[in-house]
Formats: structure tokens, sequence, C-alpha cells
């Protein structure tokens, strides 16, 4: 078995896709939890779709 070596970071990336291009887009670095997931859908995404949606 190999070992592995170095330091290995994970990226998650999270956006909305509608049919007018990407909004909200996130980059965190590390693993994403329920917790971060739960604050990106209420503080960015939500807030986002419901001023297209309102317009």
């Amino acid at each position: 078995m190999r070992r592995r070596t170095g330091i290995e970071k994970t990226t998650t990336f999270l956006a909305g896709l509608r049919s007018t291009g990407m909004v909200a887009p996130l980059v965190p670095v590390g693993l994403m939890t329920a917790e971060a997931f739960r604050a990106y859908l209420e503080q960015s995404l939500a807030p986002v779709l419901s001023q297209a949606t309102c317009s």
C-alpha cells in the first residue's frame, strides 16, 4: 500500500444554476459540514433565488 505524503486539501464548490447563469458561488476550503451548508442556503442562495422570483 502506498503511503500518502504532503498536505492534501479538500475544496468544495457550491453554486445555484439558473437558466440565466450561475448564482451565489461559494468555494470553502475544507470539508463542507451540514451547519456550513445550511448557512450557505439561508444566507447566500435563498436571498438570490427569492430576489429573482420576486422581480
